[in-house]
């Protein structure tokens, strides 16, 4: 192998170590920044025509927020009444680490994981809920972003099938 295959080779791995380690950090912030209520920077972490797509909370930790909605509403959700009421008695969110699959273009990503629902009960704490949370992302100018969430419930005939399309790496259809 020349010096330049062997350059380019690294490079490629480098970006790649990084794009993972980008959605990563992306995936641990967002949680985060939900329970800290934080606006700022979480609207940027969406593209501009980002969607979530949920099933109804029969808790409704956060209000009667259900479907497929974009940007407008997840912000209405994040100041919901009922989402800072529950915040301030000790709801979280604990997400498990993401299995992220890049696609070969470089330029968008799939990535699966666990999403617990915590709060506090007395003096400890109950899983509420846990979700597959399936997310698209985007690499724009040079950053990701994430362009669609679906979440469903543990038990949802829909869970497994996001599973497997996490492990795959292939892009999840509306």
């Amino acid at each position: 192998m020349n010096n330049d295959v062997l350059i380019a080779s690294l490079a490629a791995r480098i970006e790649r170590l990084e794009d993972e380690r980008s959605i990563m950090a992306l995936m641990a912030r967002h949680p985060l920044s939900v329970d800290g209520g934080i606006k700022e920077p979480w609207l940027d972490y969406w593209t501009d025509d980002a969607t979530v797509d949920r099933l109804a909370d029969p808790e409704k930790h956060s209000g009667a927020y259900e479907g497929t909605y974009g940007k407008d509403v997840m912000l209405e959700e994040l100041y919901s009444e009922e989402l800072a009421t529950v915040r301030a008695a000790g709801f979280c969110h604990a997400g498990t680490p993401p299995h992220i699959v890049i696609a070969d273009n470089g330029r968008e990503a799939s990535a699966i994981s666990y999403l617990q629902l915590i709060s506090v009960e007395g003096s400890s704490y109950r899983v509420r809920r846990v979700v597959v949370s399936f997310w698209n992302l985007e690499k724009v100018q040079g950053q990701w972003l994430i362009s669609r969430r679906i979440m469903r419930p543990l038990g949802h005939p829909d869970a497994i099938k996001l599973m497997v399309k996490g492990l795959e790496g292939t892009e999840e259809k509306a």
